[in-house]
C-alpha cells in the first residue's frame, strides 16, 4: 500500500528531527492558522519549502510592497550588490533584469530574508526582512530558479503538501486551487499527473500555484522563464499581469533582454551596480539621452539629406544604404523643434516618424560601454 501525503510529510519531519539541523545553524518554531505549534525545524528545510512562519501583525504603509535601500553584499573582497535602492508597489511586475552574474539572484535572496546583506535596509510588506528574516517568508510567494517539486508525487500530492507545510486545512487549499487552476491551465486530469512527468511550462505554471496557496500579497520569481521556450514565456507575463491585476505586487528576474518591454518598471543592474529605474520606455530615453526619429527623404541625395541634418545639430546613427531607406536619428528631450526644422528644410521633403530602438539594444550598448571604459581604466598604468 502506498503512503499517503500526510505519512510522506511526517516521514520528512522525522529524518529531518533524526538529523538535526546543520552544525551551527539555529532550530525556529512556527505556528500553524490555528496556533497549534508544529515541530521545530532548521532554517534550511524551511527555505527549501518556502515555510508559514509565525503570523506578523501589521498591515503595509500606503507606500511601496517591496523596498530596499542602499543594498550592500559582499563576498569576502567580491561586491556582489553595491549599494543597490529601488521600490516596488502592488499591482506592478517589477523586475531585475541583467547578464548572469550580475547579481539578480544575489539581491532577490536578501529581499527574501534567505540572505543576510552586508549593509542596507529592507522592508517587504511591511516587514523589516533583516530583522525579521523568517517573519517575512509567511507574507511572501517564492518561486526558485530550481523548482522545489517531489518528482514522485502527483501533482494534487504536492499541492496538499505544500498547503500542510503552510499550515492551510485540506478546504483552504481545495478552495485555493479551483479559484487558480483555470487560469493556471490546470485541468482536473492534471491534477493526477506525478510531477516528473511535468513539461517544463507545466512545472513552472504549478510552482507559481504552489507560491500562491496562502495567498501572499508579494511574490519573488528568480529566473521563472530560464529553460521555457518563447510561447510559454509569452503566457507567463499575461499570467503575471493577470496576477498584479489582482493587487499582488510581483518582482522577477531575468536574462532575457526581448522580456523588458513586458514589465511594468524595471531595473537595470551590472556586476552589482544599478544603470537605472524606470518604466520601459523611460529607461530607453533616459539611458540612450534622447529619442530616436526614421527620416525618410523623398529625394535622392541621401549625402546632402545627412549634411542638413547634421547642419541643425541632429546626430545621425545610420545614413540609409539605399533609395528609400529610412535615415535613423536621435535627438534630446525637449528639443525636437531643431529635428523638425532640420526635415522642413530638405530639399524635396522627407517624412519623419518615431522609430525608438529595444531596451534590450540600449542596455547592451550601455553596458559594452561600462565595461569597455573599465579595461580602459585598467590599462592605464
Amino acid at each position: 500500500m502506498s503512503e499517503s501525503v500526510e505519512e510522506r510529510g511526517a516521514h520528512l519531519s522525522r529524518r529531518s528531527q533524526e538529523k538535526g539541523p546543520p552544525q551551527g545553524e539555529r532550530t525556529f518554531a512556527c505556528k500553524n492558522d490555528n496556533g497549534t505549534a508544529l515541530p521545530e525545524q532548521p532554517p534550511s528545510l524551511w527555505r527549501r519549502l518556502e515555510a508559514r512562519c509565525s503570523r506578523v501583525s501589521g498591515l503595509p504603509g500606503a507606500g511601496a510592497a517591496i523596498t530596499c535601500d542602499d543594498l550592500v553584499r559582499r563576498f569576502g573582497t567580491f561586491t556582489a550588490v553595491d549599494h543597490v535602492s529601488f521600490a516596488s508597489a502592488a499591482g506592478e511586475v517589477f523586475a531585475l533584469l541583467g547578464a548572469n552574474g550580475s547579481g539578480k539572484s544575489t539581491t532577490i535572496r536578501m529581499l527574501t530574508g534567505i540572505l543576510a546583506p552586508t549593509a542596507g535596509r529592507i522592508v517587504v510588506d511591511g516587514v523589516d526582512v533583516i530583522r525579521e528574516p523568517h517573519a517575512v517568508r509567511a507574507r511572501i510567494g517564492y518561486v526558485a530558479q530550481k523548482v522545489s517539486l517531489y518528482p514522485n508525487l502527483r501533482v494534487s500530492e504536492n499541492i496538499d503538501f505544500y498547503g500542510g507545510i503552510y499550515g492551510l486545512t485540506r478546504r483552504a487549499v481545495r478552495v485555493r486551487v479551483e479559484e487558480c487552476a483555470a487560469w493556471l491551465g490546470f485541468e482536473a486530469g492534471d491534477m493526477r499527473a506525478l510531477a516528473r512527468e511535468l513539461p517544463a511550462g507545466a512545472r513552472q505554471r504549478l510552482a507559481i500555484l504552489l507560491a500562491l496557496l496562502h495567498r501572499p500579497r508579494v511574490v519573488f520569481l528568480d529566473e521563472p522563464t530560464a529553460g521555457v521556450d518563447l510561447g510559454h514565456r509569452r503566457a507567463f507575463f499575461d499570467l503575471m499581469h493577470r496576477l498584479a491585476a489582482g493587487g499582488i505586487a510581483l518582482l522577477l528576474t531575468s536574462h532575457h533582454l526581448d522580456e523588458m518591454e513586458r514589465c511594468s518598471r524595471l531595473a537595470l543592474i551590472d556586476h552589482g551596480q544599478l544603470l537605472g529605474v524606470g518604466t520601459p520606455e523611460g529607461l530607453k530615453e533616459t539611458l540612450s539621452g534622447g529619442r530616436r526619429f526614421a527620416v525618410r527623404p523623398h529625394a535622392a541625395d541621401r549625402a546632402a539629406v545627412a549634411a542638413v541634418l547634421r547642419a541643425h545639430g541632429v546626430r545621425v546613427e545610420m545614413a540609409p544604404a539605399t533609395p528609400g531607406d529610412a535615415m535613423l536619428v536621435w535627438t534630446t528631450a525637449g528639443d525636437e523643434a531643431r529635428l523638425h526644422a532640420a526635415v522642413a528644410g530638405i530639399r524635396g521633403g522627407a517624412t519623419l516618424t518615431p522609430a525608438p530602438p529595444s531596451l534590450g539594444a540600449v542596455f547592451t550598448e550601455i553596458v559594452a560601454a561600462r565595461r569597455a571604459r573599465a579595461r580602459g581604466a585598467e590599462a592605464v598604468p
